[in-house]
């Protein structure tokens, strides 16, 4: 890999149909960078009470990880009976607090 760094900005949100008492959901367009490379990842959200939660997947093939790739093939060998798929999940949560300005 050419840097140990891994970053991501959410690009766009798009909620489902909201359902009261219930949290919001939807779906976010994350960019994410790795490897030099910067790819739009679909990633399905939560949000509840100001917690944020995340899920999707991508293709560590899709960022010329392949190196990255030969060497957990490599030192992960029997543990996965030789077989490591390049598809991988990833995830985050966060919390947002608001804060609302005192306007006139």
């Amino acid at each position: 890999m050419s840097s140990k760094n891994i970053t991501a900005k959410i690009v766009d949100i798009k909620a489902d149909k909201r359902v009261r008492g219930k949290p919001k959901t939807g779906v976010m367009s994350v960019a994410v960078t790795m490897n030099g490379i910067t790819k739009n990842v679909p990633m399905n959200y939560t949000f509840n009470k100001g917690d944020l939660s995340a899920t999707g997947n991508i293709d560590i093939l899709d960022f010329s990880a392949n190196k990255a790739l030969s060497s957990i093939n490599k030192a992960c060998f029997d543990l996965h009976e030789g077989k490591t798929w390049s598809d991988v999940a990833i995830g985050f949560a966060t919390n947002i607090k608001f804060e609302l300005c005192n306007t006139k």
